[in-house]
């Protein structure tokens, strides 16, 4: 009979890759703001904009701010054909302020990087 406890332990794990958990969520049912927390500090976070407002409150401020941040625009206008589009004009580790070129649409963004936990 074989002792599984020892035959752990005699197997090499130096090439294993440890995984990260996912210890915190957030939804926002109003703004539709969402959060992931990793237990290393990781970060990912996205949400939904309007034209009415340029500044984008995180929910969950960055360590720095080496983040990244994508913005796509929501233009559901078939009759536009100029190109539009969306880029962050200043950020900091808790906002961003969105700059707009041509129309202003709805946009989504999203994050990614080190939580100051």
């Amino acid at each position: 009979m074989y002792n599984l406890t020892d035959l752990a332990n005699k197997i090499d794990k130096s090439g294993l890759v440890s995984c990260h958990v996912v210890i915190d969520t957030y939804l926002d049912s109003t703004t539709g703001y969402w959060y992931r927390l990793y237990d290393d500090g990781w970060l990912e976070q996205g949400g939904s904009g309007t034209t009415s407002t340029a500044t984008t409150i995180l929910p969950k401020a960055y360590r720095d701010t080496s983040y990244q941040l994508f913005i796509r625009l929501q233009n559901n206008n078939s009759s536009v054909s100029a190109v539009m589009g969306y880029y962050y004009a200043d950020k900091s580790t808790d906002r961003f302020v969105r700059g707009v070129t041509a129309q202003a649409f709805p946009f989504d963004w999203i994050t990614y990087g080190y939580s100051n936990i």
